[in-house]
């Protein structure tokens, strides 16, 4: 058994990698859209890249670029993580809490790709009832426009969204944007990344 040390949440393990030639021991990353060695041997493979995924006696297999790579993890360790490999990742819109029946209030302009596609989804709607209120800013003005449009649809308990820049030159970030939902009786409850440039929080209201 060459495994040496599993998480308590079973997607981390210190094993031995075998990488075509090469073989040395790796801690390896179970991540939702990528699975990432570290060590002597580095890699970071996007999961849509894993070719011939299989499980082969104690070990985890796969291809990538041709070459042929294997985990040494378990038999009942391999078995999950080739599972939880072959599971496609929920979309963004899953993540939002949007389907098709899902009623949709978008608040300022959507200038992302990926959230438009994920909005898109749900049934826009301007009046009447809402599920799930939606609302990109980019800087300060727009989150305090965004707090005044929203106001009645807080009062009704519905979720609201708010995506933001990421990175610490952003003009509009997390802490800004906790301490003004915060500041309305609103609490943040669930964190979505919208985009390599964008996340989200969402709040509901405080209890």
């Amino acid at each position: 058994m060459s495994l040496r040390g599993v998480d308590a949440m079973g997607r981390e393990a210190v094993c031995v990698c075998r990488w075509g030639q090469r073989s040395a021991e790796v801690k390896a990353l179970l991540e939702t859209k990528e699975l990432v060695l570290r060590g002597a041997i580095r890699a970071k493979i996007p999961v849509s890249e894993l070719r011939s995924l299989r499980v082969e006696g104690d070990s985890l297999s796969f291809a990538v670029d041709g070459e042929e790579v294997a985990l040494a993890l378990g038999g009942a360790l391999a078995a999950r993580w080739e599972a939880a490999l072959r599971k496609a990742p929920p979309t963004l819109a899953q993540r939002l809490g949007i389907d098709g029946d899902t009623r949709v209030r978008v608040f300022g302009q959507v200038t992302d790709t990926n959230l438009e596609e994920a909005l898109s989804v749900g049934l826009r709607v301007g009046v009447g009832e809402v599920d799930v209120a939606v609302g990109q800013v980019e800087v300060a003005g727009d989150l305090h426009e965004l707090i005044r449009q929203s106001e009645g649809l807080r009062g009704r308990g519905v979720a609201l969204w708010v995506v933001y820049p990421k990175g610490a030159k952003s003009m509009v970030g997390e802490g800004e944007v906790r301490e003004a939902l915060r500041g309305v009786g609103m609490m943040d409850t669930k964190v979505a990344s919208v985009s390599g440039r964008l996340t989200a929080l969402r709040f509901n209201r405080a209890r």
